[in-house]
């Protein structure tokens, strides 16, 4: 459609071609990209050799494609929809909008059911230790679903203004919460987290905040790669990336990833009561003499000890039968977990993909003589490791199981968990501390490869960049109403705080961003103290930009907003399907409009002309395709 844009409209343009200057750069980059992309499309479709044959079919796919959005196509795309039709995906889509908002917010509250639980299980240890006294305990329980749900408002309209500037600006602007991610104290990221994650970002549907967010990913996960001195530190221990990450992973696409994935075959063996794969000869022995007791009265036949060492077990024929059998099972079951895994690369969410895609490339571009198998350990240390193995040992947490375990069955699954964890640290089993495991290197010489592969095709994803390029066209028809986050007092409060206590080091900089961060933040004075739980409702807090950090007379933004006027002509004009071109079209809407006296769409028109009359001026910089920064 861009092409065929720039096509006839020199005559309203005082005779030059409108594809002179900004807006020739930047449909030669829409060009580029729409072939480029209906090239990869039309050669997946087909599957053909790179042959004549092939190639010409191509070209004629891609003809193809670039007549079906022609002028008329487009209008007639618009205009076909059926009225009834069209209100029914409305309200069907309304629906569906809120049933994503409740899934949001029902993921966010089961974040925070999680990490009050570990902060009572960790005082309920102080308290058995007499380092705490019950009432603290107490303090902290209650109805926190009652709480969570709670909603309320900023009465202080100019509060809400500043904040809602303030928290547009952090999430536009992810080099801001990057850089405070790093700064924070372990024992405040989970916090932070919670806000970023399901509060800022908590739209977890909407791929515009999720690109946004895999944003604040790259600037963190690149400064953790400048910081690295070795490959073997790189996100082993629990710092704010890893924290990050993992809690990436428990948003929404996450979580339907792994049920879709994994519940089945974890269902399948939860539900088999009898199933035992333990292996430890020690407790196999265990078990051995515990049944012979029981057959012989609660005494032991002569002969057998009660307690021997490992060795000793291990030589037992009855132990040697057992383990064996239930080592072919452990071989079975984690070889058909191995596949369901390696079989979902398509399945799995892009920005789970796109970390592994970032960690690859960060290692190749710091690490330059790093192994093939280091860098699969280190994207299998997200994956597998941080990703499906804590719902493999913990499928009740992720409800991906609906029936309580007994230890049996959580040894089982732990036994499966060790199997991948080997497979993602490319590490063997063996030696003093579990040697028994050493017959299960089998499933890790016939599977390891298979998985490393796997963890290689994760990579294979679509750059962060052409998508976040995509969402400046999908913003188009995002009005500032729609912006609105839901957030709780003590979360602006919170990072309010952090952002007052390390600003120095977070706008550190002269740039026209930092002197207006520093600004917001003197304007909005001291933070407020967190309030009692009971208080902290959460609010609707609509993000506004009062910075003026983009003017309207950027190319990017008059480009767009030419785009969202020939939409609204398309749908409010009769009688443009037979307009060949953009100037057609536009001729026709204005005859309409002096017909009908219709003042507003003349304005849509005149304002279409006057962009592109600027649009068309000579660029100030060479015509060289780097997208840089739209040009502004």
């Amino acid at each position: 459609a861009n092409l065929r844009f720039a096509s006839g409209t020199h005559s309203q343009l005082g005779g030059r071609p409108a594809a002179a200057g900004w807006l020739r750069w930047r449909l030669g980059v829409e060009r580029r990209a729409m072939t480029a992309a209906a090239a990869a499309s039309a050669t997946a479709h087909l599957a053909m050799p790179d042959t004549t044959s092939s190639r010409v079919s191509m070209t004629d796919t891609l003809r193809g494609r670039e007549h079906m959005y022609s002028v008329p196509a487009l209008v007639k795309l618009v205009k076909g929809q059926d009225a009834a039709v069209a209100a029914q995906l409305d309200e069907q889509h309304g629906a569906l909008a809120l049933l994503k908002r409740d899934i949001s917010q029902l993921t966010k509250i089961n974040y925070t059911f999680e990490r009050d639980i570990r902060g009572i299980d960790q005082k309920i240890a102080l308290l058995i230790r007499n380092r705490i006294t019950l009432e603290e305990v107490m303090a902290t329980t209650g109805d926190l679903l009652q709480v969570l749900n709670a909603t309320g408002e900023m009465t202080n309209s100019k509060s809400r203004e500043l904040y809602g500037t303030l928290f547009f600006v952090l999430q536009r602007d992810t080099r801001y919460l990057a850089a405070l991610a790093r700064l924070v104290k372990l024992g405040e990221i989970d916090n932070l987290l919670q806000t970023v994650m399901f509060s800022l970002y908590g739209s977890q549907y909407d791929a515009t905040e999720e690109n946004m967010l895999l944003a604040l990913f790259r600037d963190v996960l690149v400064r953790e790669f400048e910081l690295a001195t070795s490959l073997g530190s790189l996100l082993r221990a629990n710092t704010a990336i890893t924290r990050m990450m993992t809690t990436y992973t428990r948003r929404s696409p996450g979580q339907s990833y792994l049920k879709a994935t994994l519940a089945p075959l974890l269902a399948e063996i939860t539900d088999d009561k009898q199933l035992v794969l333990e292996i430890n000869p020690s407790k196999v022995y265990a078990e051995h003499v515990a049944e012979l007791e029981k057959q012989h009265d609660g005494t032991l036949p002569d002969g057998v000890a009660r307690n021997v060492d490992e060795a000793t077990a291990a030589a037992t024929p009855a132990v040697r039968e057992r383990v064996a059998a239930r080592t072919a099972k452990l071989v079975a079951l984690a070889t058909r977990l191995t596949d369901t895994i390696t079989d979902s690369v398509d399945t799995v969410p892009y920005g789970i993909r796109w970390i592994c895609k970032q960690i690859r490339d960060l290692v190749r571009a710091k690490f330059t003589d790093a192994a093939r198998g280091e860098i699969c350990s280190l994207i299998g240390g997200f994956f597998l490791l941080r990703f499906v193995n804590p719902a493999v040992v913990t499928p009740t947490a992720f409800m991906l199981v609906d029936s309580k375990l007994s230890p049996v069955q959580r040894r089982n699954l732990t036994l499966l968990a060790k199997v991948l964890q080997n497979m993602a640290n490319n590490a063997r089993f063996g030696g003093l501390k579990e040697g028994y495991m050493e017959p299960l290197n089998e499933i890790l010489d016939k599977q390891g490869e298979k998985m490393n592969a796997f963890l290689e095709q994760l990579t294979r994803v679509d750059s962060l960049e052409e998508r976040l390029q995509l969402d400046h066209y999908v913003s188009m028809s995002r009005r500032e109403e729609s912006l609105v986050i839901q957030i709780s007092l003590n979360e602006m409060y919170a990072v309010h705080r952090l952002l007052q206590q390390h600003v120095d080091a977070i706008c550190a900089t002269q740039s026209r961003g930092d002197k207006q961060l520093r600004a917001l933040l003197d304007e909005l004075g001291d933070a407020p103290e967190q309030l009692p739980r009971k208080e902290n409702v959460s609010v609707s807090l609509q993000l506004v930009n009062k910075l003026d950090d983009e003017p309207a007379t950027t190319p990017h933004n008059l480009y767009s907003d030419v785009k969202y006027h020939l939409l609204a002509i398309m749908r409010a004009v009769p009688g443009l399907e037979s307009a060949s071109s953009v100037v057609a079209l536009l001729q026709a809407a204005a005859q309409h409009a002096r017909a009908s006296n219709d003042a507003a769409l003349t304005a849509r028109v005149r304002t279409i002309i006057e962009h592109l009359r600027f649009l068309s001026r000579p660029p100030p910089s060479s015509d060289d395709g780097d997208d840089g920064d739209d040009g502004g």
